[in-house]
């Protein structure tokens, strides 16, 4: 028999159960209320019922899918990326919340998170051509072309409303690649659908700027740079301490050619002219011509590891260098070998690790200054600020030698380097590095039984604007120290400060 209290408890909960539908009511009515505002493109009048619902429910997960959108809609990307990743915490399999969040990422520049929430994406349903455009999208403005043009090709063979765009992307890809041939078959494409009108109108005009550059489907381009600076010890000699000073300027040029390019490796040929003039009689005739042609090589090796190798041949020439006293046929002719290697690993979206190696070859006139030195570099590059901040670190040891002479010499080298891209085209960056170079084995005759240590600190800093498509602007400051430390020696005679500042061109078809 049913006493007395079990009633009374059967009631409350009854009651409690009603109580709860009643509060329901108002949330879910607000929703709707929202629901409709939206979809008639009344955004502030459906943002304050999506406010309401989650003030009375903070885990309304559709409340606040939907403000994300509208805030969204309403020119207000951060907010929108608050609310969509706090739809995202309390729902983490829905896919529609995620693609949404991208969508915000994206509109916020901010690349690397993006691509990272796309990339997890798989095809779980949803509007899987919307997911693979961005994803390809991201990767473009990342600088991962390859990557980009892969996944923009899948959205090619999908069916949605992103064939163009991706088109139009493919387009770019291709011809940052090299691919002339590619890139204009995707804008001509694209000219002859009469879709989007902005979308044809660009299109038009990279074919247009394409068709124009000429050069086949190979990319090459070719740079000129002017510069002066200041020397307070040219070095007439390694032995040299007859602090000659000297003030002067330097006339360069430059030519890359890209034979190979294809999604997965890439090979490059580098040439290079320098001719540096001085303003001093103690160092007049000592002006230096530099020839250098470099071959560089480098491939993908599946998605995350790259493989890098080249060779650079250099050649110097200075002029006229008995009437300085720095000895008949002294650096009258110099030839070096350069091999490199390197392996890199990118282990996140962010960062990449590697190893470099070089070996380099020197032969003089002066046979005794012949040597070989090996330098060995761990480097970690990461990205910042989804990609528009890059920092560059490296870390080794330098071994010069020279058969038991006197420049035979090792130490530590280090360097920190930091690009920032303040808008689309313009970027700046600076450097620091410092080099200690110990000669074990240096023994001259007016300093015997002494010990010859170099610490040279460098200084850089410069920007790049890329004022067209093809032709860019640097302009670059260094400095570059030399902090000699001879052990029981009050005089300096190797330390020496050097600034020079450049401005150079840089066209590229």
């Amino acid at each position: 028999m049913i006493n007395a209290l079990t009633v009374k408890i059967a009631l409350f909960v009854l009651l409690g159960i009603a109580a709860r539908r009643v509060d329901a009511a108002p949330v879910e009515l607000e929703f709707a209320k929202g629901v409709v505002a939206y979809s008639q493109g009344k955004l502030d009048l459906a943002a304050d019922h999506f406010m309401l619902v989650l003030g009375q429910a903070p885990e309304h997960v559709q409340a606040c899918a939907y403000l994300g959108q509208v805030e969204l809609g309403r020119g207000h990307p951060v907010e929108a990326v608050k609310h969509l990743r706090r739809a995202g915490e309390l729902d983490p399999g829905n896919f529609a919340i995620r693609l949404d969040l991208a969508l915000a990422l994206v509109r916020l520049e901010q690349f690397v998170e993006a691509e990272q929430i796309l990339a997890k994406q798989g095809n779980l349903g949803g509007d899987a051509s919307a997911a693979q455009y961005y994803l390809g999208f991201c990767r473009y403005k990342l600088g991962r072309i390859e990557e980009a043009v892969e996944v923009l090709e899948k959205v090619q063979g999908m069916d949605g409303d992103f064939a163009s765009a991706a088109a139009y992307y493919l387009g770019l890809a291709h011809a940052k690649l090299g691919n002339k041939k590619q890139a204009l078959a995707q804008f001509e494409s694209l000219a002859g659908t009469g879709g989007q009108q902005n979308l044809v109108r660009l299109a038009r005009e990279n074919m247009a700027r394409l068709q124009g550059g000429g050069g086949g489907s190979r990319t090459w381009g070719l740079s000129a740079s002017l510069g002066g600076g200041y020397d307070s010890n040219v070095a007439l000699t390694t032995m040299d301490t007859a602090d000659a000073a000297a003030a002067g300027m330097f006339l360069a040029a430059g030519a890359y050619w890209r034979p190979l390019e294809r999604k997965q490796d890439r090979l490059q040929l580098d040439l290079r002219l320098f001719r540096s003039f001085h303003f001093s009689e103690a160092t007049e005739g000592f002006d230096l011509t530099d020839l250098g042609v470099g071959l560089h090589y480098q491939r993908m090796l599946g998605q995350v590891f790259r493989l890098r190798a080249g060779y650079i041949f250099d050649v110097d020439l200075i002029d006229e260098l008995a009437s300085v006293g720095a000895g008949e046929g002294f650096g009258l002719f110099m030839q070096a070998h350069q091999a490199l290697a390197g392996l890199s690993w990118r282990w996140s979206a962010w960062a990449e690790l590697g190893l470099r190696y070089s070996f380099r070859a020197a032969f003089f006139e002066q046979d005794e200054r012949n040597h070989f030195a090996h330098e060995v570099l761990l480097t970690q590059d990461l990205l910042f600020f989804d990609g528009r901040f890059h920092v560059g670190l490296q870390a080794g040891v330098q071994v010069e030698d020279a058969k038991g002479l006197d420049w035979d010499l090792w130490g530590p080298v280090a360097a920190f380097e930091s690009r920032l891209r303040l808008i689309e085209s313009l970027q700046v960056w600076g450097r620091v590095d410092f080099r200690r170079e110990d000669h074990h084995h240096f023994d001259v005759l007016w300093l015997p039984n002494e010990r010859r240590v170099d610490n040279l600190l460098g200084l850089a800093a410069g920007l790049t604007w890329q004022f067209s498509d093809n032709l860019s602007l640097l302009l670059s400051y260094r400095y570059l120290q030399n902090l000699a430390d001879e052990v029981d020696l009050d005089i300096d005679p190797f330390g020496y400060d050097r600034h020079s500042v450049s401005l150079a061109f840089m066209g590229r078809l």
